[in-house]
């Protein structure tokens, strides 16, 4: 009897060799060992098709992504060039800008803040991936 590791490699491999065009991984590094992950990782790396990666480890994800489609909810999506990692960064970034208007010029400035600890930033981007995580949910 295999037990719920193996059984969830085998599935992931039965789907590997029929050579897919497109992919929906929910969790797929959940119950594989590190040698798996390290060959999943690989695969993807040379895979010429479309994925769906619905995970909570972004570390795979930056590994093995280039490019999102990031659901914000109410029917936003956008079509971002980058890591999750480079993502979560940018808007962190644009969160983090305060945006004024100066007199009634009618002009408006954008100022972002730069005294700000890199704990304080992680947290923060830390949140912004959760936040994300419910949009998803």
């Amino acid at each position: 009897m295999l037990s719920g590791g193996e059984r969830r490699r085998l599935q992931l491999l039965s789907v590997l060799t029929k050579r897919p065009n497109f992919l929906v991984l929910d969790e797929p590094t959940n119950d594989i060992d590190l040698d798996t992950l390290a060959a999943l990782e690989a695969y993807l790396e040379e895979f010429n098709g479309v994925v769906v990666i619905v995970s909570h480890d972004h570390f795979f994800t930056d590994k093995v992504t280039k490019h999102l489609f990031v659901f914000e909810g109410n029917g936003v999506v956008k079509d971002y060039n980058g890591s999750l990692s480079d993502y979560a960064s940018t808007a962190f970034s644009n969160n983090r800008s305060s945006v004024s208007s100066s007199g009634n010029s009618g002009t408006t400035t954008t100022t972002a803040t730069s005294e700000v600890s890199n704990d304080t930033i992680n947290d923060e981007k830390t949140s912004f991936v959760k936040k994300g995580r419910e949009i998803m949910q």
